[in-house]
Order: structure tokens, then sequence, then C-alpha cells
């Protein structure tokens, strides 16, 4: 798959949250305004219940989708994905410095 398409598709997904978040920010802060809370318990109340669960699944799908574009080249490093082509079957990935054993 080309970077592109992966940054499209990661462009499509942040731009549906962040319309998906502002829609239901906008409902929370009409609906709880006309019931009389303050600005300060939505906004506690959309970061504890909302934000926070948001980013948090944003940057394991985020992480998951970059460990899934990895090569599954054997003579490629497994952390970075870095060719390892013309070097030996034990050492160190010039590119990210992570041990590696071909051999096994």
């Amino acid at each position: 798959m080309k970077s592109r398409d992966i940054r499209r598709k990661k462009l499509t997904f942040y731009l549906s949250g962040a319309c998906i978040f502002c829609m239901l920010f906008f409902r929370l802060a009409k609906h709880s305004f006309s019931i009389g809370t303050t600005p300060r318990t939505v906004f506690a109340y959309l970061a504890t219940y909302f934000v926070i669960p948001c980013v948090l699944a944003w940057y394991v799908i985020d992480w998951w989708q970059c460990k899934s574009d990895l090569p599954d080249d054997p003579r490629s490093c497994h952390r970075c994905g870095f060719s390892l082509e013309g070097l030996p079957d034990q050492g160190i990935c010039p590119e990210c410095g992570h041990i590696y054993d071909l051999r096994d």
C-alpha cells in the first residue's frame, strides 16, 4: 500500500472523528446549558468520558496501522522495517538500534 493511500485513510479517520466530536460537543453543551449546568462541568464531562478515550483509541489505531505497514521481508528489521540486505545475520539495526538475529 502506498504511503499516500495510508495518509489519505488516516486523514479521513481523523476528520470524521473531529466532526463527530464537534457534533457531540455542541449537542451536549446545548443540553447542559438548558438545564443550568456550568461550562466547567460540561468540559470536565467531555474530557473524562469522551476526549481522553477517543485520543487513546486514535493512538492505538494509528500504532496498529503503522505496525501492519511494516514489510514481511525476512531480511528486514522487525521493529522499523529497515532492509538488512548486505548486513550480517546478527547485529544492530543501523536505523533504529534494535538487536536483530536473522538466523531464528
